[in-house]
């Protein structure tokens, strides 16, 4: 019986090949765990922005509207704050125009992958807020109903996308030796109103 030899053309590693390998070891752990989790713990770093995007507003005032100090029920200010908080739509991928493969070709294959990413955390985001709205607007409704005192809405949800100057920077540093550098480059969107703008309660003729 005839044993077929077979024979596999060996080519040197990059350094840039291995960072990926590493970068991708690590992002298959970070995956196991929820990706929410794991894009928050960057988002809440120190560190203000890079890359030019404009820091985001203070987040402090998010939970200043109330039922109370509105003058409008808790049915309408929901309704207010999840028209001031939108969805953003998907960001666009990139275009696989490279060879297939090549260097270039896996460079546009890894930004496609975060921006999936990225696009995923939104519609998680907004879902996680438009059950948090419906739930505090009837509980707000059962507190006004027994006098008991209002609670604040829900924060604004965060929004992110991939910044495009952040992750070619960070795809050129996997050309160094060593580990890769960490992802930053995921960058929050500014909402169009980080808190509804409650407009003056309605007056009976």
């Amino acid at each position: 019986m005839n044993t077929l030899q077979l024979t596999r053309h060996m080519t040197p590693v990059s350094s840039a090949t291995q960072s990926l390998l590493k970068l991708q070891s690590a992002t298959n752990k970070a995956s196991s765990d929820s990706f929410a989790q794991y894009l928050t713990a960057h988002l809440n770093s120190t560190k203000a922005p890079s890359y030019g995007v404009a820091s985001q507003s203070s987040v402090a005032s998010q939970n200043s509207v109330t039922a109370t100090s509105s003058g409008q029920t808790p049915d309408e200010i929901a309704a207010h704050l999840l028209a001031a908080n939108p969805m953003p739509g998907p960001q666009a991928f990139q275009s696989l125009s490279a060879p297939m493969y090549s260097g270039a070709y896996m460079q546009e294959v890894t930004y496609n992958g975060f921006v999936s990413q990225a696009n995923l955390q939104n519609r998680n985001a907004a879902a996680e807020f438009q059950l948090n709205v419906s739930n505090w607007a009837l509980n707000e409704n059962q507190r006004e109903a027994l006098g008991l005192p209002s609670q604040p809405p829900p924060a604004a949800p965060q929004y992110v996308a991939v910044n495009n100057a952040g992750f070619q920077q960070w795809w050129s540093s996997l050309a160094k030796v060593g580990d890769p550098a960490p992802v930053t480059f995921f960058t929050p969107i500014a909402n169009q109103q980080q808190v509804a703008m409650i407009p003056p309660a309605k007056t009976l003729s």
